[in-house]
């Protein structure tokens, strides 16, 4: 009825517009029913985030990021011969405790210690031979050129025994750093090169976990700053420190890499254990 009125007083335009009100903007959405809730915008638990592979353990919070890490050595040295020899005696033993400096093996270099020994017995006669021209030239019953002889036989014996000590020195291969011995790789009467890998110490308090974050956090995590670390199997969380953020994206993947290092007092967490790490966001810097 009212489309014959529209139509017999402003005829066929006003007939066209008013079907245009009636039908739905083209390219627009019709509103949901109140009944109908609306679909969420992020990530379901465990769906790898859009083009980077890396699984979002949960419903991500906008000042932290969770992520799954493994738990590694913070330290690992393939420790090598300094110089070539014989294996004479074996001293560390796998799995021991070790300090910085202590000798994980002997080599036998008779050679280097006749050399220091020598080396020892021509610095101490060159020294008192200096010493007592000294004296001698202070009283001046010893002339300049003399006492000058005495000074530089005393000088040249103190850098042979500087390089005699060096010599012995490298015969013996010692612990990098404090931590465990994870491997020795030689036996007593076996021959070590120069540079060829002897043992394997590894630090394990603390522990590191290396981690990939999507490209949009790159930014957003600071060096220094405490994460929170689930060891799985092992209680309450625990405060680990961020101690390396990768200033570049790894190329392909849209992921970079971080390292969280945590404390592991009397090494209660053995290395390999898996944990969830939720790193702290920057809400200041832009993604």
């Amino acid at each position: 009825m009212t489309l014959r009125i529209l139509r017999s007083q402003w005829g066929a335009p006003a007939v066209l517009l008013g079907l245009l009100c009636l039908a739905p903007a083209r390219g627009q959405t019709p509103l949901p029913s109140p009944s109908t809730p609306a679909s969420p915008t992020s990530s379901p638990a465990g769906t790898p985030a859009p083009g980077t592979g890396v699984s979002e353990a949960v419903v991500q919070a906008e000042d932290s990021f969770e992520v799954e890490g493994l738990l590694l050595p913070s330290f690992e040295s393939e420790v090598a011969a300094p110089s070539q020899g014989l294996v004479e005696k074996v001293i560390a033993k796998e799995g021991q405790p070790v300090k910085t400096g202590d000798i994980l093996v002997n080599l036998n270099t008779e050679v280097q210690n006749l050399q220091y020994r020598l080396a020892q017995a021509t610095h101490r006669k060159a020294k008192g031979e200096y010493e007592a021209a000294g004296r001698l030239h202070a009283e001046r019953l010893l002339s300049r050129d003399e006492f000058n002889r005495a000074k530089l036989a005393y000088e040249q014996a103190d850098a042979e025994l500087e390089y005699a000590s060096l010599l012995f020195d490298r015969s013996r291969i010692k612990a990098p750093a404090d931590g465990f011995v994870l491997r020795i790789l030689k036996q007593e009467g076996e021959s070590a090169q120069m540079h060829e890998h002897v043992a394997t110490v590894v630090t394990v308090d603390p522990l590191s976990a290396s981690a990939l974050l999507p490209e949009r956090y790159l930014g957003r995590v600071a060096k220094g700053k405490k994460a929170t670390v689930q060891v799985h199997g092992h209680g309450h969380p625990m405060e680990g420190t961020i101690d390396m953020v990768d200033p570049v994206v790894e190329p392909g993947t849209e992921v970079f890499r971080i390292k969280v290092l945590l404390p592991n007092p009397k090494n209660k967490i053995p290395s390999g254990t898996k944990a969830t790490l939720r790193i702290p966001l920057n809400p200041d810097a832009t993604p």
